[in-house]
C-alpha cells in the first residue's frame, strides 16, 4: 500500500480524506452515472449534467440498474437506494455547478469537445472548485491546454464500474497544484477509493499499459496459432489472474526469487511481441465491423451470440463485490 500526503482542511490532519459536499458530473454515460452511483451511495448529492433529457434519463436508469444489482447481491436495501437516489439531481444547465467543490468530466475521449465542457464549467464553477478528467487515454498537459486554471486541474482515472472497481488513477500535470493532488486524493480516499498517484504522465498511466501489453502477447499468440483466444482466456482465468486480485506482482516476484525472474526474463523477452501497431487480425476484425458484443453481428475474437450474458455480467461484477465498503446513509426506521 502507498503512502499519500495528508489532507489539511480547517488546520487538522484528515488520514481517510474528507467528502465534498456535492459534486457535479458531467456525463451521464455508464462512466458517469456509475460514479454518480459511487458518490450518492456514500450519502454525498451529486448533480448530474448531461445534454438531453434522453440521455440524462438514461444515466438515471443505469445508475438504478446498478443499485439494483447492489440489492440483488445483498450489500444495499431497498430504503437505502431510495435515500441514496434522492441525494442525485440532473440538469442541462452548467449554472446549476456554481456550489460544487469537485467537478468530474465523463464526456468522449475528444479534446475539442472536453475543451468546451471546461469552458462551460469554469465560466459558471467557483474560485476553489477542482475540475477533474477521468480519460483513460489522453494527457493530463494537453487537457490542461483548454482550461483557464490548469493549477486546480488533474486527471482522475477510474476503472468501469467505479462505484465497484476501487482504484483511482489519479495523474497530476506540470501545472497542478499540491493542494489540488492533496484534496482530490482526500475526496476519492473518503469514497473508499485506493488512489495510485502517477507520478509522471504517461500514455495510457499504469493499468490500462500493463493491460494492453498482455494483451499484445495475448494477440500474438492468436495470430501465430499458439492457442485460440478462448484457452488464452482460460489460461488467465485459471493461473495467475486470481493471485493478482490478491498480491501484488513485486510482491510474487521478490517472493519467488528475483533470480528466477532474471533467467526467465533472459530467456523469453527476446522472444515476447513488440509490435509497435495492433495485431493484423484486431485490424481486420475492426475494418469488417465485427467489434465484437456491440457489433450488429456480436462477433470479434469471440462468439457473443450464444454467451449466457446474465451469467456473463455476474461474473464480470463478483470480483469487486468483495471491495464494497461504502459509507451508506442513515436510514430512518
Amino acid at each position: 500500500m502507498g503512502t499519500y500526503p495528508q489532507i489539511e482542511k480547517g488546520g487538522k490532519s484528515l488520514e481517510n480524506g474528507v467528502k465534498p459536499r456535492l459534486v457535479g458530473i458531467v456525463g451521464t454515460g455508464l462512466m458517469g452515472a456509475s460514479l454518480a452511483t459511487l458518490f450518492v451511495g456514500n450519502g454525498i448529492e451529486v448533480v448530474m449534467l448531461g445534454v438531453s433529457d434522453e440521455l440524462i434519463g438514461k444515466g438515471v436508469e443505469t445508475s438504478k440498474e446498478y443499485f439494483s444489482n447492489l440489492l440483488k447481491a445483498g450489500l444495499v436495501t431497498a430504503k437505502q437506494i431510495e435515500v441514496c437516489m434522492s441525494k442525485l439531481r440532473t440538469t442541462k444547465s452548467y449554472e446549476d455547478l456554481k456550489d460544487c467543490d469537485f467537478i468530474i468530466e465523463a464526456v468522449v475521449e475528444r479534446l475539442p469537445v472536453k475543451y468546451e465542457v471546461y469552458k462551460e464549467i469554469e465560466k459558471n464553477c467557483s474560485e476553489d472548485c477542482i475540475i477533474t478528467s477521468v480519460t483513460s487515454a489522453l494527457s493530463v498537459e494537453d487537457l490542461q491546454k483548454g482550461v483557464v486554471h490548469p493549477e486546480r486541474f488533474l486527471v482522475s482515472h477510474p476503472w468501469n464500474p467505479p462505484h465497484l472497481v476501487p482504484c483511482i488513477e489519479v495523474v497530476k500535470g506540470e501545472k497542478t497544484s499540491e493542494e489540488t493532488l492533496n484534496t482530490t486524493i482526500g475526496f476519492f480516499k473518503a469514497v473508499k477509493r485506493e488512489v495510485v498517484v502517477v507520478r509522471k504522465s504517461v500514455p495510457g498511466f499504469i493499468g490500462n499499459r500493463l493491460m494492453h501489453a498482455m494483451f499484445r502477447e495475448a494477440t500474438w499468440l492468436v495470430e501465430n496459432g499458439v492457442a485460440t483466444p478462448e484457452d488464452i482466456d482460460r489460461t488467465l482465468m485459471y493461473s495467475f489472474g486470481p493471485r493478482y486480485s490478491k498480491i501484488g506482482i513485486f510482491e510474487h516476484n521478490d517472493f519467488v526469487g528475483l533470480d528466477l525472474v532474471k533467467n526467465i526474463s533472459e530467456y523469453l523477452y527476446p522472444d515476447l511481441c513488440s509490435g509497435q501497431v495492433p495485431a493484423n487480425k484486431l485490424v481486420e476484425l475492426n475494418s469488417s465491423n465485427q467489434i465484437g458484443y456491440k457489433s450488429e453481428s456480436k462477433k470479434g475474437y469471440l462468439d457473443w451470440n450464444h454467451k449466457d450474458m446474465a451469467d456473463f455480467r455476474k461474473r464480470q461484477e463478483q470480483p469487486y463485490l468483495q471491495f464494497f465498503n461504502w459509507d451508506l446513509p442513515e436510514v430512518a426506521d
